[in-house]
């Protein structure tokens, strides 16, 4: 019976930690989220052969981020 008490105080425990961790993560502004998916994106781009592209990411209120990165056209050198 001790051994029981003891393993699902243990998962309690465990499943309030990893809740806690859900909620500070939900907490991150905008903002930093986007510094942050742009700073992985321009990595993306400088890393890889990629020439140029364009993100958009929607969720059902409406446009969530949006940025271009490198080229839209090489012969012109427009960029994004």
């Amino acid at each position: 019976m001790n051994k029981l008490t003891i393993a699902i105080i243990f998962l309690i425990l465990c499943t309030s930690c990893r809740q806690e961790k859900l909620n500070e993560t939900a907490r991150i502004d905008k903002t930093e989220l986007d510094k942050r998916l742009t700073k992985k994106l321009e990595q993306a781009y400088k890393t890889d052969s990629i020439k140029g592209f364009s993100v958009a990411i929607v969720d059902e209120n409406g446009l969530v981020y949006k940025n271009g990165f490198g080229f839209s056209d090489l012969d012109t050198t427009k960029i994004y």
